[in-house]
């Protein structure tokens, strides 16, 4: 039956669509670890071949058990979930230490059919269509199709969407509709199947209610999505950003490095966006006629019904998802070639801090390098660069300096925070700030890395020091809610439980719901501290409030430990911005 978030469901369908459609062959080939393009194509034919083993794996789950469930609702088959879940645990031990999520980031497989459908949702999981195996004609490029949405969760894509105004609201009463409305035909379905009986029998029920559950667990997800699209929460750099990162993840991970452009080039078949949103937006009238005609009313009510789900126009709905989405998805050939410029733009500006380098003939040199080599000249001279700034850097340097990093479109945060570096050293703290300012919109996973450095301050006893970190985090990003989850951190690594647990109590009307679940954690970490110490020793335990650091728990918008990071960049960077968060730099 079709749900009345159905035609948003489809447009979240796009995204992926978008993500992964095809490219022009004329395209420079991105660099990858070993020619493998013939062992993949052959894979698209050859009897017995991965990509035939992934389309039996689809076909393999009973078609009467998908049917059975709401679109979207979670598949429950051990085989399917652990071949792609094996897939996705391989990408996320790649994942940098400071993106690592302390929530483990999970994939379900979904009823949804006909096409591609894989996207990540506000709630660190990835949702994949069960046909969706039937597309993939390899692992590796089921691989980067994960990676890239991995890459969406880690780098905080979906974060901050809890405040959306009026469409968060329309869509979680189309939800709750589309639940009633199933409630409604599973109820019909087994009363005709129990001879018209009025009554379900109470494990009938149970085993409606069971249904029913899975299905909000779709519907919820798939409405934190929703929300975070339509109003262009992925934009152009973010989509570029999880290309960018899920290609390393990828590589990384061992698989194959043309899987990318393969996969995009199997995506170019699909059809526009425009299309698809056009031919399905009639889909929530029909959801509504299902609806009151489950409830036996007359059709006169779909007007009603829809002016109180908060849709009056379903023309202006249709505009808007195109708009967004046309506005923040290329097509294919565009995106290959930004994940093939992206290699060159990163490598060409990390090596022009030694000499200036032509870029047809970089792009040459490049083609030939491998992977590791690649990542190799990248790092040395990420490190070599932030070195360099312990020098004294005089005005040409700087302007030099300057131009490499704002040549860049100021895209790339880590170029800022440097920007930031050199600009502090020359005593414009007004400049540094801004620049930090355009890092942390730009990257938000940042933000908790300046957190990180705060923790590092309260660990030597400096808690004025990190507080004024955390004030300066506040009015730059997070002015509409205190983070008492850092507070509490900075004052538990200080050794200052009392007042860590005073702060960490103090979160409960806080706006933001990561920093209420970091403020929780933080708490029972501290109060499990405490239960063992006072186990360990009772005399001890008396003091242990006020003498006991707490270990890294993780900042916001990350979920692993939070530990000071010992690259050369990071000590150096934070010993910069220090002057600046002190004098609260305008």
């Amino acid at each position: 039956m079709n749900n009345t978030h159905t035609v948003l469901q489809r447009v979240i369908l796009l995204i992926a669509v978008a993500s992964l459609a095809g490219c022009n062959a004329s395209m420079p080939t991105i660099p990858f670890t070993k020619p493998t393009a013939q062992l993949i194509e052959d894979l698209r034919t050859a009897p017995g071949s991965e990509a035939v083993v992934m389309r039996t794996e689809a076909q393999r789950v009973p078609r009467s058990t998908v049917n059975l469930q709401a679109p979207n609702s979670v598949i429950v088959d051990a085989r399917t979930e652990a071949y792609v879940k094996q897939i996705l645990s391989e990408l996320m031990v790649r994942v940098p230490p400071h993106l690592q999520k302390e929530k483990t980031v999970d994939v379900f497989i979904t009823s949804h059919q006909g096409s591609t459908h894989l996207y990540a949702t506000g709630v660190d999981d990835i949702l994949i269509g069960i046909d969706s195996l039937d597309t993939f004609n390899s692992r590796d490029e089921l691989a980067f199709a994960l990676a890239h949405e991995l890459s969406h969760i880690v780098l905080s894509h979906n974060d901050g969407q809890e405040s959306i105004f009026s469409l968060d609201s329309v869509v979680k009463l189309m939800d709750k509709a589309s639940v009633m409305a199933l409630t409604y035909k599973l109820q019909l379905e087994k009363k005709i199947q129990n001879g018209g009986q009025k009554h379900l029998t109470a494990e009938e029920k149970r085993e409606m209610g069971e249904h029913v559950n899975r299905i909000k667990l779709s519907v919820a997800a798939i409405r934190s999505s929703i929300v975070g699209v339509l109003h262009g929460a992925w934009s152009r750099r973010q989509e570029r950003d999880a290309d960018r990162l899920g290609y390393d993840l990828l590589i990384e991970a061992g698989y194959n490095g043309e899987a990318p452009g393969l996969l995009l080039d199997t995506m170019a078949e699909t059809p526009s966006l425009r299309e698809n949103v056009a031919r399905h937006i009639d889909t929530i009238e029909e959801s509504a006629r299902a609806l009151v005609d489950l409830q036996g009313k007359d059709d006169s009510v779909i007007e009603r019904q829809m002016k109180r789900w908060g849709i009056s126009s379903l023309a202006t709905l249709a505009r808007s998802a195109i708009s967004v989405l046309d506005d923040t998805h290329k097509n294919a050939e565009e995106r290959k070639k930004d994940l093939y410029e992206d290699y060159v733009d990163e490598l060409e500006l990390e090596r022009n801090i030694d000499r200036r380098i032509d870029k047809a003939v970089y792009t040459k040199q490049l083609k030939q390098l491998n992977y590791a080599a690649l990542k190799k000249k990248i790092d040395d001279a990420r490190n070599g660069y932030l070195l360099a700034l312990t020098d004294d850097v005089d005005s040409k340097d700087r302007a030099r300096y300057t131009s490499i990093v704002s040549g860049q479109g100021g895209a790339i945060s880590f170029n800022r925070f440097v920007l930031a570096s050199i600009r502090a050293k020359m005593g414009e703290n007004g400049s540094a700030s801004k620049n930090l300012q355009i890092a942390y919109a730009n990257r938000p996973e940042d933000f908790a890395t300046t957190a990180q450095y705060a923790l590092v301050h309260a660990s030597k006893g400096q808690v004025d020091s990190a507080l004024k970190v955390v004030d300066f985090l506040e009015k730059t990003y997070s002015n509409d809610a205190p983070l008492n989850d850092v507070r509490g951190e900075i004052y538990a690594e200080a050794g200052n439980l009392s007042d860590a647990k005073r702060v960490l109590n103090d979160c409960d009307a806080n706006k933001k719901s990561y920093v209420r679940e970091r403020c929780e954690i933080v708490l029972n970490k501290i109060e499990a501290e405490e239960e063992q110490a006072a186990n360990a020793d009772p005399d001890a335990a008396a003091t242990a409030s006020t003498q006991t650091p707490l270990a890294n728990t993780g900042g916001p918008g990350t979920s692993t430990a939070l530990q000071r990071d010992e690259s050369p960049g990071s000590v150096l960077l934070f010993d910069k911005f220090k002057g600046i968060f002190e004098q609260k730099a305008d």
